[in-house]
């Protein structure tokens, strides 16, 4: 996920900055007192950040300033899924000024074609000093002034665009105030979708709510964190590889997969019920790895799973296995705690024994039930 700022803090100039390299690929816009404040007197003006975002899932927003001209002479928006070039095709939330109030409108601009999504000029509360937000998510483009969202539109005519950008626009004749203070861009974090790879290094993915990660490709966790105090989800329905990973919810969490999942010495944790599901179409390979639940943990498979020096821990716990073949290969099957008898269930499947297979009770008792 890439995010990138400016604060526009330099010495008056023609050129934007300091902290980000700008494209102004329509008409002026000027550095004044610490803002980018639109040069253009007589038209329009837009300028884009020349750093790319890493996805087409993303936001854009400024620190917005309006005087209050004459009707629909000043304007100023944020625009996002720009190109890397000077072709004007990207979203745009503009604002203007109505005379009485303040409007915005939700644009797609193609090739320099404005054509406005849904209604236009709502009316909204602004004050100088507002965030003036734009998110592109998928085919819903939505505008938002002060954290709230004021305006929402789908659209899917603009898939694609890694840059984002400013626009204004000043037909007073003179240098009346349209100026941003800041700016920011980035991915839009909680649903990294996508149809290409995902690789994941040392991250933390976590949610009080819901996370979703869907991919129609591979994705590969590194040393990452996944965890939710809600529900997450992370389905893909192609190869899934966690390494040294650990995926945990104090509610429920739902990984499937419709392709192979392959756990190399992660930790799997639960303390919900049995809604804490690891559920795979295919086949799932866990190398030394732990699957723990002070509650229920189910883990089924509609093909064969296979343990490899893992730890398999309950406290009080049922613990579901597979519907396929399993093969638990020196793996260690324990109770821990003291919340009374832990039951492992293997529905009816092939149970293959390979190596030293201990029952560790710690005192507790172990039910283990073939079906």
């Amino acid at each position: 996920m890439t995010t990138i700022a400016e604060s526009f803090n330099k010495a008056d100039s023609d050129t934007l900055g300091p902290d980000l390299t700008w494209v102004e690929d329509v008409g002026d816009i000027d550095i004044v007192s610490n803002k980018a404040r639109c040069g253009t007197t007589a038209g329009a003006a837009f300028a884009r950040a020349a750093s790319s975002l890493a996805g087409d899932n993303q936001y854009a927003e400024i620190t917005a300033y309006l005087s209050t001209g004459s009707a629909g002479s000043l304007g100023i928006g944020s625009a996002a899924r720009k190109a890397a070039s000077s072709t004007q095709t990207y979203y745009l939330l503009w604002m203007v000024y109505g005379g009485s109030s303040y409007n915005v409108t939700l644009y797609k601009v193609v090739a320099t074609a404005f054509t406005a999504l849904g209604t236009t000029n709502v009316n909204v509360t602004f004050a100088n000093g507002d965030l003036l937000r734009i998110e592109a998510n998928g085919t819903t483009i939505r505008g938002l002034i002060a954290g709230a969202e004021v305006i929402s539109r789908t659209d899917s005519s603009i898939a694609s665009g890694a840059q984002t950008g400013i626009r204004f626009y000043n037909n007073t004749g003179s240098s009346t105030q349209v100026d941003a203070d800041s700016f920011a861009a980035g991915d839009l974090a909680g649903d990294p979708n996508g149809t290409a790879a995902i690789t994941l290094l040392g991250d933390t993915i976590a949610a009080s709510g819901n996370t979703t990660i869907g991919t129609s490709s591979s994705i590969t966790l590194l040393g990452d964190v996944i965890s939710a105090a809600g529900s997450s989800g992370i389905p893909t329905s192609a190869a899934f590889t966690l390494a040294g990973d650990t995926l945990s919810a104090a509610g429920s969490s739902t990984i499937p997969s419709s392709a192979a999942f392959t756990l190399a010495g992660d930790l799997i944790t639960a303390a919900g019920d049995v809604g804490n599901t690891i559920s795979c179409s295919a086949a799932i390979t866990l190398l030394g790895d732990t699957l723990s639940a002070s509650a229920n943990l189910a883990i089924p498979t509609s093909a064969a799973i296979a343990l490899s020096g893992d730890v398999i821990a309950a406290a009080g716990a049922t613990f579901v296995l597979t519907t396929a073949a399993i093969t638990l290969t020196g793996c260690t099957i324990a109770a821990s705690g003291s919340s009374g008898t832990t039951t492992f269930t293997f529905p009816p499947c092939a149970i293959y024994l390979g190596g030293n297979i201990a029952l560790g009770t710690n005192g507790q008792p172990i039910v283990l039930i073939f079906v």
